[in-house]
């Protein structure tokens, strides 16, 4: 049975101690990892009075006891304790290590259009973006897709992000991502004579996290305008 800190106490107050017999007694022992070494003793006992975990020896001379104060190691592990510190081997390509591209088309009720949209119809942009190269497949994380819409003079400017929310990366697949950002009929009026906007979509990833990640990229569309129109079958 190990000796605690305050047994050691009154066993040194009595005078029955000393730093030679200290710990020779089986039934004495050290005290457990995690408690205080009541002394500062320089070196490990002789082989066979190891301190203590039941049925395991601790490392041989030329190591040294805890400071005063100090805690002990963890059974078998750490400073004074047996372990080996080693390394592993990384193999990391050279080229390409992982790159990617994206590219997006303006859609008007489902269908191309010439960039030039009814105000009360439904819109959208196609979003295709894909990684390739070695680490392609070790990728794990999320995208935040966004469109962005800046008026040519003064009007109002638009974040539409992603109505679904963060997209998962699927490294397990082809790494190849197809979405599409929907904006509902009305959501840019034609205001303001009809003022053209300039389009980009933004791509940005996040560690599995959702902290920001080294990775972004966006894609730059024509210019598109919005009218009103009160004549049936435009």
């Amino acid at each position: 049975m190990a000796v605690t800190y305050e047994e050691y106490s009154k066993h040194k107050e009595h005078g029955n101690h000393g730093d030679k017999d200290y710990g020779k007694d089986d039934e004495k022992g050290y005290v457990k990892p995690g408690e205080v070494y009541p002394d500062g003793k320089k070196e490990y006992p002789k082989p066979g009075n190891w301190y203590p975990e039941p049925g395991k020896e601790y490392p041989k001379l030329g190591k040294e006891y805890p400071k005063l104060g100090e805690e002990y190691p963890e059974p078998g592990y750490g400073k004074h304790g047996t372990h080996g510190k080693c390394e592993f081997e990384v193999q990391f390509p050279t080229y390409p290590a992982l790159k990617g591209g994206i590219e997006a088309e303006l859609y008007e009720n489902g269908a191309p259009t010439n960039y030039i949209i009814r105000a009360d119809k439904e819109w959208s942009i196609k979003v295709h973006w894909y990684l390739k190269g070695a680490l392609k497949d070790c990728i794990g994380g999320f995208w935040c897709l966004t469109l962005f819409l800046e008026s040519i003079g003064p009007g109002p400017e638009f974040k539409i992000p992603y109505q679904e929310g963060y997209i998962p990366l699927d490294p397990c697949g082809d790494c190849h991502y197809w979405y599409e950002i929907k904006v509902p009929a009305g959501k840019i009026d034609a205001k303001h004579c009809s003022d053209p906007y300039k389009l980009v979509v933004a791509l940005t990833y996040l560690t599995p996290c959702k902290k920001p990640g080294p990775m972004a990229g966006f894609c730059e569309l024509p210019m598109v305008q919005f009218y009103e129109s009160q004549k049936t079958g435009t």
